[in-house]
């Protein structure tokens, strides 16, 4: 993901894009039922002007972007604009499945304190949507089968948590995913996204077209009965 200071140009630049192409939309129909029509033919090509050049800044920015694979038990972070969520893989248990193998990942969410606005307060913070897949060495993707984020304890004891929870400053939680992959499936890693449409048209931001992902590494699996 990019640091706090890109993703918040980047959104400001999202934001910014939006609002410079309502105003022209807003403009041009204006134009257009006064009679102005040249003026409005004008005003429409400069809007798709700044579209193209918007949608050109965007490609270069993801062309260049780097795959990113960060080790076993480090932690990625999602910026929330005024503070920061991080996310890494506490253990993975392995087990036989009917179609290859089951991986249950314990994934740890964190509000890091040190990333906070100085007006922000102790007040929750609802993370925004994620994407949750492991990825293959071929590039396969697999959703979680099993969200054991209900309520469910885990061989350590530990009640498993909904990652959409909310945190305050310096909590964390742990959330229980299953994923099912075939035997054929090679040195698996984690993908967490955010899952908002709006961030595939954000420069910079990892879900935008042709942007290559920061994956997270597991750590050593530990057998597990099933």
């Amino acid at each position: 993901m990019p640091d706090g200071v890109t993703a918040i140009l980047g959104t400001l630049a999202f934001l910014g894009a939006g609002f410079g192409l309502l105003l022209s939309a807003i403009a041009i129909i204006a134009l257009a039922l006064s009679g102005r029509r040249r003026l409005a033919r004008q005003v429409t090509l400069l809007a798709g002007a700044a579209v193209a050049i918007y949608a050109i800044v965007l490609s270069a920015v993801s062309i260049a972007s780097v795959e990113q694979v960060l080790p076993a038990g480090a932690e990625k972070y999602f910026c929330e604009l005024d503070c920061h969520l991080a996310y890494s893989v506490a253990a993975v248990h392995a087990a036989p499945a009917t179609a290859g193998q089951l991986y249950v990942l314990s994934l740890r969410t964190r509000f890091d304190e040190r990333s906070i606005s100085p007006n922000r307060g102790d007040g929750e913070l609802y993370p925004n949507p994620r994407g949750i897949w492991l990825v293959d060495a071929e590039g396969r993707s697999y959703a979680p089968v099993v969200d054991a984020g209900q309520g469910t304890v885990g061989a350590d004891g530990a009640a498993s948590t909904p990652v959409s929870a909310p945190l305050r400053p310096g909590q964390s939680y742990i959330t229980r995913l299953a994923f099912e992959l075939p035997a054929t499936a090679r040195d698996p890693k984690l993908l967490l996204t955010e899952s908002d449409w709006p961030t595939w048209f954000v420069i910079g931001h990892e879900n935008s077209l042709l942007h290559r992902k920061t994956l997270l590494e597991l750590p050593r699996a530990v057998s597990a009965e099933r």
